[in-house]
This record gives C-alpha cells, structure tokens and sequence, in this order.
C-alpha cells in the first residue's frame, strides 16, 4: 500500500472512494487528512478504475479490469465491510466505469470490438449494458448502431475509436450521461428506453460550441453541478490539463465556457483524471498519472493537497460525508 503526504489544511470533512493502479492494485477509502481508513487488494493482474459505495451501505463495488481483451474476463466485486467478498459477476469487455442504479442493478461501459470494410485490423467501438441482480443481462445503448467509424469520430492508430470512459447517472436512475475521450463527446440516455436524448460534440451535435477553445479534447471524468457540465479535461503536456466548465442554452442550443482552471504547476494527466464539487462549493481535482488531488476553495485557490509515492496513480473518486455506521470521534 503506498504512502502519501498532504499539504495544507483540507477545506472539507469526508471520505473519497478512489483506487491505485499498477502492481498491487487496490480499492481504499481515504478521509480528508489523507489518512487511509479502509482498503481491499484486487487481482494483480488487473486494473481497478472505479470504486463506489454500495447503495444497500453493506460495503463498496469496485471493477477489474484488463489493458487488453485477451488476458481474461474482467469483473465486478461486491466486497463486505470486513473485507469478504459478497459476489464477483464477470462481464466480458467491461472498461472503466459503471454506475448503480436505484433498483441494484448495474449499467456498464463495454467495448464491442467489430472489423470495418476498409479499416486494417479491428475497431474498438462501445456498448452500454444492463446488469440487473437476477435475470438477463440488457444491452442499452451500442454506438455501432448510432455511429459510423470515420464519420462519427476519427479511427486511432491503435483502432480505437469512441473509447467510452466515464458514466454518470442522475439522482432517480432515469438518465445516463457517458463521456467519449477519442469523439471528445457527451451523450444523454435514456434509461428506460436506452434512446439517446441529445449529444455534444462529434459530428451528430445536438449542441454548438460559441468559441473552439471551449472544446473539451480526450476528457475523461465529468459531473453535472447546478445543470452546468464541470469536466475533466486532459489536453496534452504542452498545456497540461484543466478543469473545464461548460454551460448549456436549450433555447440557443449553444454551449459555452463558464469555467477553466488549472494547476499552478500546469500538471498534465494523460489518462484518466477526475473533478468534484463539493457542496460548499469547493472541488477536488485528481490528476490520475501525477498521483494528486487538489482541493480547491470557491475561488480555485488550491488550500490542501494530497500526493501519492512517486509512480502512484489515483483514479477516479467518489466522495461522500460519512460512512454507514461510523462514528468520527476526531
């Protein structure tokens, strides 16, 4: 388990939900002082990008995943208080992210990797599926029957081409929002119907940026604040990345920059990277390959700051107020 310092004094009271990844991947619950309070080692051989609490408060959910679709089944852990696990489900092509949703069941990002006539090996689309507790699994949504591989975002090298990476879930489980980083797009879904209610970005943009700079480019995690759209954005090292904030005119169907900010010491997340704000208006802002969280005050001045063993990541967060059943006695 890594060591960590912090510097300053936090501005906020609570525990993030996070994960390591590398060698000894593991999911940890941290409070405010950096101090690590609970924590659960996964397979080594697997990534742990997300970890969540579990909405029945029993303990936490969290993903393994693989580099590659050829080094196993990747899976998600229902993992006890005292550390047992409840029950693992394995998910063929599970990637990054997933979100619980009020009835217990769970809707995942998937790859859905396909041949194109006139592409030279494989492309790497995704999928959104349904896995309820009991019962069949459903596919929601697939971006193969919304989208064309060079029409609709542009083939990597590596035949990447939507790569779906964060998901995000409003507070009734009626709607989904999904984050593309290679499409530098959003979608809204519906989650009864598994129809896509409007799009940002990429060629079928239900939306118009008013300036290109307001563009997002390979984002990763993002959270809805007030109906204004607070985005990880990863950019590249030459401008490091930032914390974007991007407000919506229906009426207009315009979107615009409400908020940019970034690190005193331009730090550059290459993947991943994530952003939450709080109820007090403060944020905490993870740069996942840099191994720092930022806590920033309402007007973006950084007042504490966690940073992890030098090669340590920290993934996406989840941060809540308190634990089911525990008392802080400091």
């Amino acid at each position: 388990f890594p060591a960590w310092t912090t510097e300053g004094e936090p501005a906020w009271s609570g525990y993030m939900y996070s994960s390591t990844i590398g060698n000894n991947p593991c999911a940890f619950i941290m409070d405010e002082a950096g101090v690590p309070v609970w924590y659960h080692f996964g397979q080594p051989d697997q990534m742990i990008i997300r970890h969540r609490p579990r909405l029945d408060g029993k303990g936490v959910l969290y993903g393994q995943t693989f580099a590659d679709t050829s080094s196993g089944v990747p899976s998600i852990r229902w993992v006890n208080w005292d550390g047992t696990i409840e029950r693992e489900v394995k998910i063929p092509n599970f990637t990054h992210d997933f979100v619980e949703l009020p009835d217990g069941s769970l809707v995942v990002i998937a790859n859905d990797i396909r041949t194109v006539d006139g592409i030279d090996g494989v492309v790497w689309g995704n999928s959104l599926i349904q896995v309820p507790q009991t019962g069949e699994r459903r596919e929601l949504w697939n971006a193969w029957d919304e989208w064309v591989p060079g029409i609709d975002g542009q083939v990597q090298e590596t035949g990447w081409w939507t790569h779906a990476n964060a998901i995000d879930v409003n507070a009734d489980g009626t709607e989904i929002t999904v984050g593309f980083r290679y499409m530098s797009t959003f979608i809204k879904i519906d989650v009864a119907t598994g129809e896509k209610v409007w799009q940002l970005g990429s060629n079928q943009s239900n939306y118009r940026y008013l300036n290109l700079q307001d563009e997002p480019r390979l984002q990763h995690q993002f959270q809805w604040v007030d109906g204004e759209l607070l985005v990880f954005d990863n950019r590249d090292a030459g401008t490091g990345s930032r914390v974007l904030t991007l407000s919506f005119d229906d009426e207009a169907a315009t979107v615009r920059k409400s908020g940019d900010w970034r690190h005193k010491d331009r730090l550059w997340s290459y993947i991943l990277g994530d952003v939450h704000r709080r109820a007090d208006g403060g944020t905490l802002v993870t740069f996942t390959t840099a191994g720092v969280v930022s806590d920033l005050d309402v007007d973006g001045n950084i007042v504490w700051e966690l940073t992890g063993d030098l090669g340590t990541t920290v993934s996406y967060l989840t941060v809540t107020d308190t634990l089911p059943g525990v008392f802080r006695h400091r």
